[in-house]
Order: C-alpha cells, then sequence, then structure tokens
C-alpha cells in the first residue's frame, strides 16, 4: 500500500478474499466537520483500471466507519461519528451507497458496470464533528462481502468538509487540480502563467479594481494633453529620423 502526495492510496501485494483498511488522520479546524468522501480511483495499474481489485475492476465496500476524538482532549476514548444520507456518483442495482452504513457486511456499495473511472460517494455525518483545536479520525473501510470474494478497494482517496451544505463533487476543475499536484518547481512558465490567471478570475476584488481602472480617464487633463504631444512625436518624420 503506497500514499502518494496527493493524498490517493494505492492498494497492492497480496490480494486476500476479504480486508479491512484504517485510516487515521488529523482534522485541525475549529469548524465542524459535515461530511467525508471516499473517492474511488482507476488507475492503469488495476485489473481493467479498477478502481477495485477484482478481476472486473469492481469493489464492494460493505462498511464505512468514522470514530472521531477531539485534539483537545486527548486522554479520552475515541467515539463513534455516526454516518448518514449516503449519495454516490454511481452506485451498482441492488448496492447503493447507503448500503456501506447499515450495519450489515452482506450489503455494501458497488459500481458495476461504471468501471475503469473514478466514482465517488458522500456521507454526511448525523451530528457534526468538530473540537476547539480539531479532531482525530480514525477512518474504517470495511470489504466483508462473502458472496463476491476480492471485491476490495484498489484506489481510493479520503477527504472531510466543513461545508454547512457538503457537495459530493469537488468546484475545482481537473484541470486546476492537475496544476496544482505539480510541484511549484517543476511548474512551466505557462502553467504558472495560467494559475495566475485562474486565480485572479475568481478574485472578485481584483475583477472590479481592473474594470474601474479601465474605465477611469486620467484625473488630470495636462496628462491628456501630454499623451496626445508624445505620440504626435513618436510619429513624427523629425522624430523617427533623429532616433
Amino acid at each position: 500500500m503506497s500514499v502518494h502526495r496527493d493524498g490517493t492510496v494505492l492498494v497492492g501485494g497480496k490480494l486476500d478474499p476479504t480486508d479491512l483498511y484504517t485510516a487515521l488522520g488529523l482534522a485541525e479546524t475549529d469548524a465542524p466537520i459535515t461530511a467525508i468522501r471516499i473517492e474511488a480511483l482507476a488507475d492503469a495499474s488495476l485489473p481493467a483500471k479498477g478502481p477495485g481489485r477484482a478481476d472486473n475492476g469492481n469493489f464492494v465496500l460493505t462498511e464505512l466507519r468514522v470514530k472521531a476524538k477531539r485534539l483537545d482532549q486527548p486522554d479520552d476514548a475515541e467515539l463513534p461519528a455516526k454516518l448518514t444520507a449516503a449519495v454516490a456518483t454511481f452506485q451498482q442495482d441492488g448496492l447503493p451507497a447507503s448500503a456501506a452504513i447499515d450495519g450489515n457486511n452482506s450489503t455494501g456499495w458497488a459500481i458495476a458496470p461504471q468501471l475503469g473511472r473514478d466514482q465517488a460517494a458522500l456521507f454526511r455525518f448525523a451530528k457534526p464533528v468538530s473540537g476547539p483545536a480539531g479532531v482525530a479520525l480514525t477512518v474504517e473501510l470495511d470489504q466483508q462481502y462473502t458472496a463476491a470474494p476480492k471485491h476490495v478497494l484498489g484506489k481510493f482517496r479520503l477527504s472531510y468538509t466543513t461545508d454547512p451544505n457538503p457537495r459530493l463533487t469537488s468546484t475545482i476543475s481537473a484541470e486546476l487540480l492537475g496544476l496544482l499536484d505539480t510541484a511549484p518547481e517543476k511548474r512551466t512558465a505557462e502553467q504558472k502563467a495560467k494559475l495566475r490567471q485562474l486565480y485572479l478570475a475568481q478574485d472578485a476584488e481584483y475583477q472590479r479594481l481592473a474594470a474601474d481602472a479601465a474605465q477611469a480617464p486620467p484625473a488630470d487633463p495636462r496628462v491628456l494633453g501630454a499623451q496626445d504631444l508624445v505620440w504626435a512625436l513618436i510619429n513624427s518624420p523629425a522624430f523617427l529620423f533623429n532616433h
């Protein structure tokens, strides 16, 4: 199992009939965490490009469990954080995302026939998880679907949100994600310019100032006269000859 710079996890090694992945992480924010998202990601190294490790690229996530502990109370025990209201980019008939939080290991979330491509599921917390210094999260991805052995995740990524109205898909474009995933020292001049352009495009104050500057003439009428004089001089034959 390897963890990449972009937060993705690629699973390798022995393929067991069932498996349990446990991820530990810190959410160092005082804002209430409202939902957790799991991305099941395609990869060329997986059978049929995954995102599962089964021969057809599928997986079955039978249970997703989360425990949380406030960072300002390190001696306290972890407490289960109940998940609810599951939604997914795609869910297999009979194996919806909601089945991954029903407490039943004979059901789960799967994605056939939409295989070989990225999928995602979002699970809201029944009660937002929070702490003044943030929280430590333990996430368990249980895959105990004995009706179809070896249907386990091959590549995935976990993330959380503090958005009061959490969304399944990211508002960040794939193009921008690709630019951000490139190390700053490896970005080309074109990529840096594109990042600057994208940043300024979402900066409302910059857009307002730029629009005002484009519409505003010089305040001093003498400046306009000077501009006319300079233009006349640089376009005169004498100036061009002497220059």
